[in-house]
C-alpha cells in the first residue's frame, strides 16, 4: 500500500447529553518503516544540533534542549500509526459542520472544538474500522 493512499473511515462525534453523530474521516496508515525513518530523522537532527547550539552560553541548557526536542518529536512520529488527512461531520450539539483539512496525527480519543457553538466534541474511531498499519 502506498504511503499517500487515503482510506475512508467512519468515526463517532460525541457531546455529553446529546445524540452522537457520524463523522467521515480520511486516514493514511503508516508503516513501521515510515515511522522509524521519521522518528530517527528527528532524533538524529536533535543530536546533530546539540553540539552546535552548545557553543552558545549557557552551553549545557541549549544542548539538552536540542537533544530533548529531537527525542520529543521523534517519539511523536513513532506513535503516528495513522495520519488524519480530513474529517467531516455535524456537531452533536448544534449540527454545524465540523471540518479538519490539515493532516495531523490521529489520536484514539480526541477532543475537537466546534467553531459554531465552541463545545468540544470527542472523536472516537473504533480500532476495527481502521485499516491495518503495516
Amino acid at each position: 500500500m502506498s504511503q499517500t493512499t487515503t482510506t475512508p473511515v467512519e468515526g463517532t462525534l460525541t457531546v455529553f447529553g446529546h445524540e452522537d453523530t457520524r463523522a467521515e474521516l480520511e486516514v493514511i496508515p503508516r508503516s513501521t518503516g515510515w515511522r522509524l525513518a521519521r522518528a530517527g530523522g528527528f532524533i538524529l537532527g536533535g543530536l546533530v544540533a546539540a553540539p552546535v547550539v552548545a557553543l552558545l552560553p549557557p552551553h549545557a541548557a541549549w544542548a539538552l534542549g536540542a537533544a530533548g526536542t529531537g527525542v520529543f518529536f521523534g517519539l511523536r512520529k513513532w506513535s503516528e500509526r495513522y495520519t488524519l488527512v480530513s474529517l467531516e461531520g455535524p456537531c452533536p450539539r448544534c449540527g454545524a459542520p465540523i471540518r479538519i483539512t490539515s493532516p495531523t496525527r490521529l489520536r484514539s480519543s480526541w477532543n475537537i472544538s466546534c467553531d459554531a457553538c465552541h463545545h468540544a466534541a470527542t472523536l472516537d474511531v473504533p480500532d476495527a474500522a481502521l485499516p491495518a498499519a503495516n
